[in-house]
């Protein structure tokens, strides 16, 4: 299951380290306006300091909500205040999308000190 399709759809990106070894982002995106949202979650188990093709173990779990924009956000913020106060380490990091401007979700998205990105074959111009 893959996190987070980015484009016109997506709601937002958050992101929690837990543990040194442990961390947690969460995807949201919007099936249907205003009515339905995909809710995608991992947590990441660092096992090396590779970046790619690491031995990290991740588990992926996701949820269909029925609701609106504004409760789904404020489900997940909910969660992450959760496990921030049973003791994450890190801070909540909450990256929103702005207007539908996908670009500038990618490139705030990209400089995000725990997003690391490869490219594979030809980018289009």
């Amino acid at each position: 299951m893959a996190l987070l399709n980015i484009d016109e759809k997506t709601v937002g990106i958050w992101f929690l380290a837990l543990t040194d070894d442990c961390d947690w982002m969460c995807g949201v995106s919007e099936t249907e306006p205003e009515k339905k949202y995909q809710i995608n979650y991992r947590f990441r188990y660092h096992k090396d300091d590779k970046v790619f093709d690491s031995a990290d173990e991740k588990s992926s779990y996701g949820v269909k909500a029925s609701c609106t924009r504004s409760f789904a956000i404020a489900t997940v913020r909910h969660i992450a205040s959760e496990m921030k106060a049973k003791g994450a380490i890190g801070e909540i990091d909450e990256l929103l999308m702005q207007d539908g401007d996908v670009d500038r979700f990618l490139k705030e998205f990209r400089d995000k000190p725990y997003v690391y990105i490869r490219v594979e074959g030809r980018i289009k111009p």
